[in-house]
């Protein structure tokens, strides 16, 4: 174990100070990691750690809650709770933070503010904006979307600047790009192609629209194909 006169920087453990040199910090089997150096152990259950400076990688193969925002990336083998991360996340079970900027790849669900990277999510999210692309077999809730966006079930959102595909249903504002789901559709203008198993509730629309049930639109540069009947919507909000 370091001495203070040795150390670059302090962090705290479940509240006990930890004196650290580098900036890649590991947690396995109830011992804590500075690069190879085991600088602590006893480690039992869930881990909090509160520092000041800069870590570039950190590991952890217990839950962790992070009381510090200057993370690169973070790979984790239970859940993380965290500040703002700037580099990547891979958690298997869920992550609770503020903003990221770098991917996602968690097995459950991820509530955050705004991302910029991809997501990988088996669950939920539950987000602010996103700048990258969005692939989750649950739920998705978010602000704007700049990307792509894969979902198996429904998606709740903002503008998106970029292709939908989704399982369940669509309720969004302005799209750029094509939407294919399930279920029905309820957004704003669309430049792109709408295809849908239910409904389609739009504004005006560059592309074609099919539907399974009935078609309320605004002004289509495209052809329309429908099972349901097909009504033109003077003024949609």
């Amino acid at each position: 174990m370091y001495n203070q006169d040795e150390v670059i920087n302090l962090m705290t453990v479940n509240g006990i100070p930890v004196y650290v040199k580098g900036d890649s910090i590991r947690i396995c089997n109830g011992n804590i990691y500075d690069g190879d150096e085991k600088i602590t152990d006893g480690i039992l259950g869930d881990v909090t750690l509160s520092f000041n400076f800069r870590i570039e990688n950190l590991e952890s193969d217990v839950n962790l809650n992070i009381e510090g925002n200057l993370i690169r990336n973070i790979n984790c083998k239970g859940s993380v709770t965290c500040e703002d991360v700037e580099g990547n996340i891979e958690a298997d079970d869920f992550i609770k933070c503020r903003n990221i900027t770098g991917d996602i790849r968690v097995g459950g669900f991820v509530e955050c503010a705004d991302v910029n990277g991809d997501m990988r999510v088996g669950g939920y999210v539950n987000c602010g904006d996103v700048n990258g692309d969005i692939r989750v077999g649950g739920f998705v809730e978010c602000g704007d979307v700049d990307g792509d966006i894969r979902v198996g079930g429904y998606v709740e959102c903002g503008s998106v600047n970029g292709n939908i595909r989704v399982g369940g249903y669509v309720e969004c504002e302005d799209v750029y790009g094509d939407i294919e789901v399930g279920g029905y559709i309820e957004c704003r203008d669309v430049n792109g192609d709408i295809k849908a198993g239910g409904y389609v509730e739009c504004g005006d629309v560059d592309g074609d629209i099919e539907a399974g049930d009935y078609v309320e639109h605004g002004i289509v540069n495209g052809d329309i194909r429908t099972k349901g009947p097909v009504r033109r919507r003077e003024d949609i909000d």
